[in-house]
């Protein structure tokens, strides 16, 4: 997963490079970057990837609540608001997917990719939890 993070913020990256005409796509991938990163941060913790219909992967509406579980904050040494970097991702994911209204370049700062690269940078410098 933490590949798929990388990827992701480098997808984002390049999105909003090509003339700033994909801020959509941008912020799309780079929620997914977190989302990624936050999969992985729960794989090495040793949680087990739930069952949903038939399908394993993390609801988006509970990640928050498994990360919290596993003290994502104090184990990835992350600022104590590093929730509210993860609600405007998503938010901005849910804009850009469904809403009509498009995602402005401005709202895909520098700082919410530095909060992404800091995240995939310290889940993948830890070890698994057994």
């Amino acid at each position: 997963m933490i590949r798929k993070a990388r990827d992701n913020v480098e997808a984002a990256t390049m999105l909003l490079e090509w003339g700033g005409r994909y801020p959509d796509a941008a912020a799309n991938r780079l929620y997914y970057a977190l989302y990624h990163a936050g999969w992985a941060f729960l794989r090495k913790c040793d949680r087990e990837v739930p069952d949903h219909e038939g399908r394993r992967y993390f609801r988006h509406d509970e990640m928050e609540d498994y990360l919290d579980a596993e003290q994502f904050q104090s184990r990835l040494g992350l600022d104590p608001n590093w929730a509210e970097d993860w609600a405007e991702l998503r938010n901005l994911r849910v804009k850009a997917d469904y809403r009509p209204d498009s995602v402005g370049g401005d709202d895909l700062s520098e700082a919410l990719f530095e909060f992404v690269n800091e995240v995939i940078l310290k889940v993948s410098g830890m070890t698994t939890s057994s």
